[in-house]
C-alpha cells in the first residue's frame, strides 16, 4: 500500500496558499473574520480601491466569477475546518 502525502485536500490547501500572494492571503483571512473593505483598507492605510484590486486578484487565482462566490468559498472552507 503506498501512501499519498499529502493527502488531497491538504493539497488543495496548498495550491490555494501558493496561488495567492502574502497580502491577498491576509486579505481572505481579514475577510473571512468579517471585516469590511473600509475596515480592511484602513488597517492596511491603503485606500478601498486596492483592497477591491486585491479581492478581483483573488477572484481570478481561484477562479471563481463573482464577489459573491468568495464569501460562499470562504463559508465552505469554515465548515470544512469544523
Amino acid at each position: 500500500m503506498s501512501l499519498i502525502y499529502p493527502p488531497p485536500r491538504a493539497r488543495k490547501m496548498i495550491d490555494f496558499e501558493q496561488k495567492l500572494s502574502a497580502t491577498e492571503l491576509d486579505v481572505v483571512r481579514l475577510i473571512e473574520s468579517g471585516m469590511k473593505t473600509k475596515e480592511i483598507a484602513s488597517k492596511y492605510e491603503c485606500s478601498s480601491r486596492t483592497v477591491e484590486k486585491h479581492r478581483s486578484n483573488i477572484i481570478k487565482k481561484l477562479n471563481l466569477t463573482k464577489g459573491t462566490n468568495l464569501e460562499y468559498w470562504l463559508i465552505k472552507r469554515q465548515l470544512k475546518r469544523q
